[in-house]
């Protein structure tokens, strides 16, 4: 699922299609999980929820909570061996960057993976990720500014139309999405303007609560009240 680039679902059938593409042609499926990965669509990865089986795997932001930044980028075996036998004729793979294995960074991430595990809260964003959708769907589903709710477990955009029959955006030069944002801010919800699509996402703590998520929802009819009625 895209993140900035305006929270977009692959439709159905897409990565099935991709990756029988790539496979009747040798070439390797490479999956971004900086952002669907470490529970955040309900799945531990977003390859996961779309049945991808990448070739390689790079990963961020979830492994840490975000609190500290530390990468990990993921291979399959049959990739390591070519790799291992290569060394023999043409000499080892050397490669790496200053701050690789960083002992705080590896700490954070094996903790935080532990609270992850214990308090099953890739779990937690499924159950309460469906809640949010429903519920985001049922109350501005029929807004007249409200052009599609979408995303999958705690990752949600809202996109905003200005003629949601005509399917018409509003002119950049409008800023409504950023309006919509600092609407929502006075009323105390942090959310974020995707002015490249005309559309605002949320990205939930993945300890979100029902009771939380329907504060989101008070706070965003509230901020949208204000600008657009």
């Amino acid at each position: 699922i895209m993140g900035a680039g305006g929270v977009i679902t692959p439709p159905e059938g897409y990565w099935a299609g991709v990756q029988e593409i790539c496979r009747r042609n040798d070439i390797l499926v490479i999956a971004d999980e900086v952002v669907c990965g470490f529970g955040r669509t309900g799945h531990t990865f977003g390859s996961d929820l779309y049945g991808i089986k990448p070739d390689m795997m790079a990963t961020a932001k979830g492994l840490t909570a975000g609190v500290f930044p530390m990468s990990a980028a993921f291979i399959t075996r049959e990739i390591h061996d070519v790799l291992r036998k290569a060394q023999e004729t043409l000499g080892g793979f050397s490669h790496g960057y200053t701050y690789s294995g960083h002992p705080i960074g590896a700490a954070v991430a094996g903790r935080v993976l532990d609270i992850m595990e214990a308090e099953k809260l890739t779990e937690n964003a499924a159950t309460v990720g469906a809640y949010l959708h429903q519920r985001m769907r049922e109350e501005l589903g029929d807004h007249a500014h409200v052009g599609e709710i979408r995303g999958h477990g705690l990752v949600l955009a809202i996109q905003l139309m200005a003629d949601k029959a005509a399917r018409k955006f509003f002119a950049p030069t409008e800023k409504i999405p950023f309006k919509v944002s600092e609407a929502c801010y006075r009323h105390g919800l942090i959310i974020r303007p995707l002015p490249s699509v005309g559309a605002l996402a949320l990205s939930p703590p993945l300890v979100l609560t029902q009771a939380e998520a329907d504060q989101i929802i008070s706070r965003v009819k509230a901020g949208l009240a204000e600008i657009l009625g």
